[in-house]
């Protein structure tokens, strides 16, 4: 049994065709989200070899509701598996939803990393490539 599943079990909601009360869906989304975010906590302070269930856990919890918090954390998912690209959208969208200066300052921290990660990429395939074309 997932965790969304057992969520919606916990709020007394049961059967394939769930018919949840309008003010309860909300609060069920918030709770869906919110455990699936403490869920990729769990998977990435794990071995790299959770880092596939980490980052699926948060596109899960952002598919319940966007927050800042979670693109954050997806972006340092990303960051750990070396996708500069993907840690680099994630973070920018972080920090378009986000308010909070504390965050602001964390979520620029994550992309210096991502532009000294890009430096050192370019630099390897620079090294690689370099004598390629010498004669």
């Amino acid at each position: 049994v997932d965790a969304a599943t057992s969520q919606a079990q916990a709020l007394g909601v049961k059967g394939k065709d769930m018919s949840i009360p309008a003010e309860q869906l909300v609060e069920l989304r918030d709770l869906k989200a919110s455990t699936n975010l403490n869920m990729l906590q769990c998977y990435m302070k794990q071995d790299p070899s959770k880092l596939p269930k980490a980052l699926a856990s948060a596109t899960e919890a952002l598919r319940h509701r966007e927050t800042s918090k979670g693109y954050f954390k997806r972006g340092q998912c990303h960051l750990l598996r070396e996708d500069i690209d993907g840690a680099r959208q994630d973070f920018e969208r972080a920090r378009e939803l986000d308010t909070d200066s504390v965050m602001q300052k964390a979520i620029e921290s994550e992309l210096a990393k991502v532009v000294q990660m890009e430096r050192r990429q370019e630099q390897k395939q620079k090294k690689a490539f370099g004598n390629m074309f010498k004669a």
